[in-house]
């Protein structure tokens, strides 16, 4: 057990309520002061005797019992809180844990930094979604100015039973998802609780206790003052009222969801309208899903690029990546053959999630373009169902004409997808279960369609939003969103994405610029993927944090912060040291996924901190490597002065100044960092709140509201020079190594 905040303090002047102990109580006295003394010395402190001793004692012994109590209080609080879908979490706190040991009534007089801004905090709100490698993370944003008002997060496993495999449980998505979402509300219903009850105070006339001083002592029962005088403190009942008051609050403010995730994380799902897979709110899965680092279907990625037609040229004529739709859905079909014959639906992480919210089947057109070959470039004879944009023919010539009905229809960035079932709701606490969730889905299976049913009555009208892929979408989250504009997104992976004008359209030959562009390993243009009349440029690297998680695991888990601090102190080249960033493939320039990661100059003399400054050069040279390739296809065959003059970054490693600076210096030009800790999530509330209408902007337009600029970094002429020098070895080594590379995969299978 302990004791938190309690003090040893000197006896006083005042007379003691205890009276003399008898003289039969002399030897347990003695006993007594001898354990305080023990207990006193820990702290360095003169030990009080006699009745004195006794009286601290007793004291002591008193405030241990009403902490003990107060504990268990919180105990139960928390059980509660654990059945309504929390995780066990205080949701009334901002940490998900107690504000004080026994429910801290002294801490409620403690005004946080964030509750002293008397903000306008009303208006609708929106749910923001960001399905990530190793978690899913949930906020709710303020649709007046896209402020982030709570989170929360909640991780999952990756599971890896062979190299270049990566798979992961759907059903560990869909809890975490409950569990962030019911932390999120309960977050900032706490936060309003206890704003609420400051003004209470205030309205009584009862002056905030200041921070900087301590907390006053308890009146014990036998005080004088009278009962009218004691500051008003709220029963445990009528806090726990005041917290479902303002839940109740949250929840009729939320009106619209939008979720990103990794891309292409593939879900095999059964025939769920039949009830093949349903398990209450939750939509099964026939297998674990393929998670987008998974490289197993090199062997179908290449029985691709073999294949000489326009559709397969037209986005990366250096190769498909077998993190791709097609590559990843043959595997299955020769790999898993029950599995892929009983599969209903082949969907994306994101219209996997999108199905289990609304029970409606579509696909994202941002990853559908830019991971399945959809076809979304305007045709000169008009309109089309979007069914038949899917390349049918490609698939014929590969067998996979059974595929295009495991596909769903697609739809548009920004677009409705439906409303929250009423199960669900109540699963995600978007609304209480007062029995009316059952039978509201009773009507929607006697009426065969949930459309049937007025949203408004059987939940609280939550409207999900189409979203898409992390990266990509993830640019409106970085205020990427005209031509010329570039950003950078880090994390397991680094996206490198950008915009430019125009849509091709169908017929047209390649424009020179696209061919250039594919030279160097850079996939696209994809036309409307994220935004109309703008075609979004991409490159990217499969492991970089991952990479330096990698070796942290092995280092023994030493933080990322004292890495920095001894890579600090390594020149520049770590001595002769590089190493090649593909542990997971290559995706640009290369589009090599049986590249792997190499280690060049290894001696004696190498530390810990060597091979961790040169795993973060590498990095940033693959980053180098691909903003040069989107240089060199968007700049003219003459031209010579550097396209890129800034890069939006964001994501883990903006919380490393260091990296950042490194970052600056092998790149050569600025670097932007933003004030959101997530611009993914951002994203996703950029969506949500214009698709629902609710900020009366485009997406753009929105996206150019929420984003807030942070820091900028300016790179070092002398270190760039450095490392340009560097970079030149750098970019040998794959062209060098490749087929080395192959021979032992293919020899170590």
């Amino acid at each position: 057990g302990a004791a938190i905040g309690c003090r040893l303090s000197p006896p006083s002047s005042s007379p003691s309520i205890l009276h003399p102990p008898p003289a039969h109580h002399r030897d347990s006295l003695r006993r007594a002061s001898a354990r305080l003394g023990a207990l006193e010395g820990l702290r360095g402190a003169a030990m009080p005797s006699g009745t004195a001793g006794l009286s601290a004692l007793v004291a002591l012994g008193v405030a241990l019992d009403r902490l003990l109590a107060r504990r268990n209080e919180a105990q139960d609080r928390r059980a509660r809180w654990a059945s309504e879908g929390t995780g066990g979490a205080d949701p009334r706190d901002e940490d998900g844990e107690e504000e004080a040991l026994g429910g801290g009534d002294e801490g409620d007089d403690d005004d946080d930094e964030e509750e002293e801004e008397e903000e306008a905090d009303e208006g609708p709100l929106v749910v923001a979604v960001d399905c990530g490698t190793e978690s899913l993370r949930v906020g709710l944003f303020r649709v007046s100015d896209g402020r982030l008002l709570a989170s929360h997060s909640t991780g999952y496993r990756t599971i890896k039973p062979h190299s270049g495999w990566a798979e992961q449980v759907p059903s560990e998505w869909w809890n975490a998802l409950k569990t962030s979402t019911n932390a999120a509300i309960g977050k900032l219903s706490g936060r309003h609780q206890r704003r609420a009850r400051r003004r209470e105070r205030q309205r009584l006339g009862q002056k905030p206790r200041d921070p900087a001083q301590p907390a006053p002592r308890r009146q014990q029962p036998h005080s004088p003052r009278r009962v009218s005088e004691r500051p008003h403190r709220p029963s445990e009942a009528q806090r726990a009222e005041g917290f479902d008051a303002a839940r109740r609050e949250i929840r009729e403010r939320i009106k619209a969801l939008s979720i990103v995730a990794t891309t292409c994380t593939l879900v095999p799902v059964g025939d769920f309208e039949r009830g093949a897979s349903d398990r209450g709110g939750f939509i099964g899965s026939l297998s674990n899903a393929l998670l987008w680092s998974d490289v197993r279907a090199v062997k179908e990625a290449d029985e691709i690029k073999q294949l000489d037609g326009e559709i397969v040229r037209r986005y990366t004529p250096l190769g498909v990546s077998a993190e791709w739709l097609l590559p990843k859905a043959m595997w299955l079909k020769r790999n898993r053959p029950s599995i892929y014959n009983e599969c209903h639906s082949l969907l994306e992480m994101h219209d996997y999630l999108c199905l289990c919210l609304t029970r409606k089947r579509i696909a994202s057109a941002n990853t559908a373009i830019q991971r399945g070959f959809y076809d979304s470039r305007p045709r000169r004879e008009g309109p089309v169902d979007s069914g038949s944009r899917w390349p049918g023919a490609l698939f014929d010539r590969l067998g996979m004409n059974d595929l295009k009905p495991k596909l769903a229809k697609v739809i548009n960035v920004g677009d409705k997808v439906g409303t929250i079932t009423p199960r669900v709701a109540v699963e995600l606490g978007l609304r209480s279960d007062d029995g009316s969730a059952s039978l509201s889905e009773a009507k929607m299976k006697a009426q065969g369609d949930s459309d049937g049913v007025d949203a408004k009555k059987t939940t609280n009208g939550v409207e999900v939003i189409c979203g898409g892929g992390d990266a990509f979408v993830g640019a409106l989250g970085m205020g990427v969103v005209s031509s010329g504009q570039l950003g950078l997104m880090t994390g397991s992976s680094n996206v490198l994405v950008g915009f430019v004008k125009g849509a091709d359209v169908e017929g047209e030959e390649h424009k020179p610029q696209r061919r250039r562009l594919h030279q160097r390993g850079v996939f696209g243009p994809f036309p409307g993927c994220v935004l109309p009349n703008l075609e979004l440029l991409e490159a990217g690297q499969p492991s970089t944090g991952s990479m330096m998680q990698w070796l942290r695991e092995l280092l023994g888990g030493v933080s990322f912060t004292e890495l920095d601090r001894k890579a600090a102190q390594i020149s520049i080249g770590c001595k002769g040291l590089m190493i090649l960033d593909c542990f997971q493939g290559s995706r640009t320039p290369y589009v090599d996924s049986k590249a792997r990661g190499v280690m060049i100059g290894l001696t004696l003399a190498t530390t810990p901190a060597m091979i961790y400054r040169a795993m973060l050069e590498a990095i940033a040279y693959g980053t180098r490597s691909a903003l040069e390739g989107i240089e060199y296809g968007l700049a003219d065959a003459d031209h010579k002065e550097r396209f890129v003059k800034e890069l939006v970054v964001v994501g883990g490693a903006t919380r490393s100044e260091f990296f950042m600076q490194l970052y600056a210096d092998v790149l050569g030009c600025k670097l932007v960092t933003l004030t959101s800790p997530d611009a993914a999530m951002l994203s996703a509330a950029v969506v949500a709140s214009a698709g629902c209408g609710l900020s009366g902007l485009s997406l753009s337009r929105t996206a150019e509201k929420f984003v807030k600029r942070g820091r900028c970094y300016l790179p070092d002429a002398k270190a760039h020079s450095s490392y340009t020098t560097i970079f030149k070895h750098y970019v040998q080594m794959h062209p060098k190594l490749k087929s080395l590379m192959h021979r032992m995969i293919s020899d170590n299978k």
